[in-house]
């Protein structure tokens, strides 16, 4: 009985596939575009560019030095990120050093806005109470180069100017008919006048009896 000869599944696999004719593909679609980065503009104020600083925060009710604690992100990816931060230094406003506070920044070109945590920033805020609201692009930049000495030079630029009060005139007592009385007026110089020229009859009165 003559032997059987066995084939290798391997080159009758490849003779299959070298008689199929050859499939198309369908043009696959681009990747969707990711979401739109931050713009690199944002975030870089220059912090001892006091004039830029001082027109920065035209806007804002409080402005102040804050270190980021805690992050929390929002319930989508459009809604922004909440960060939880905690004053260090006040230059405008009501809050005080160690207030903790909660800021949520405006989306930036659908981007929400997140920030580094453990990190110092100046931030432009507005509202009040212990949730505030900041540009997405515009309310923070980093105080990693802010020291001492120029917190304090900002804090005086962004003094509120005290106005002087303007004089009020006002009508005394009772009212005024019109101009004042002229005999009022001339009166009190006559009255010196005449105190003079009696003065200077006694003298020379007095002279001619020693005489």
């Amino acid at each position: 009985m003559s032997a059987v000869r066995r084939h290798r599944p391997t080159l009758v696999l490849a003779a299959t596939v070298l008689t199929l004719p050859a499939l198309s593909l369908p043009a696959l679609a681009p990747a969707a575009s990711a979401t739109a980065a931050i713009p690199a503009a944002c975030g870089m104020l220059d912090v001892t560019d006091e004039a830029a600083v001082e027109a920065n925060a035209s806007g804002a009710d409080d402005v102040f030095v804050g270190r980021v604690v805690a992050r929390r992100p929002g319930a989508t990816r459009a809604d922004p990120i909440v960060h939880g931060v905690v004053v260090a230094e006040t230059l405008r406003g009501e809050l005080s050093p160690g207030d903790p506070v909660r800021v949520l920044f405006s989306t930036t070109e659908g981007e929400p806005t997140q920030l580094r945590l453990n990190q110092r920033y100046l931030l432009f805020t507005r509202g009040s109470g212990s949730t505030l609201q900041a540009d997405g692009c515009e309310g923070y930049t980093s105080a990693r180069d802010l020291g001492a000495t120029q917190v304090e030079t900002l804090r005086e630029a962004l003094a509120p100017v005290e106005e002087t009060p303007e004089a009020v005139l006002s009508e005394p007592d009772g009212g005024s008919d019109g101009p004042p009385d002229l005999g009022r007026v001339v009166a009190p110089g006559l009255a010196i006048s005449l105190l003079g020229v009696l003065g200077l009859a006694l003298i020379s009165r007095v002279g001619r009896r020693r005489r």
